[in-house]
């Protein structure tokens, strides 16, 4: 769970604030940036892929619950999102 009643999600610092939040927890809850060392190439890309992917969906969902319009016109500039993953829902 991430807290924002501290925050005025109206005012764009508050909204990156938020986001910074967000991208966190989704971190946390994706289990952090793999870095595999070794001869396993194809499961490094595999597993970075599967991070992002999850990292993406967590942030995007979060924010679409959220119904906050600054905070979502910043996370559709931003580059923590996928393209287009707003516009597809």
């Amino acid at each position: 769970m991430v807290r924002y009643d501290d925050l005025d999600l109206g005012r764009e610092a508050d909204a990156r604030t938020l986001l910074k939040r967000l991208e966190a927890a989704a971190e946390n809850a994706c289990g952090r940036r793999p870095s595999l060392r070794g001869n396993r190439p194809g499961l490094e890309t595999f597993l970075k892929a599967d991070f992002h992917d999850c990292r993406a969906a967590a942030i995007n969902n979060a924010v679409l619950a959220l119904k906050a319009p600054v905070v979502t016109r910043l996370f559709a500039q931003s580059a923590a999102h996928q393209p287009n993953q707003i516009a597809n829902r």
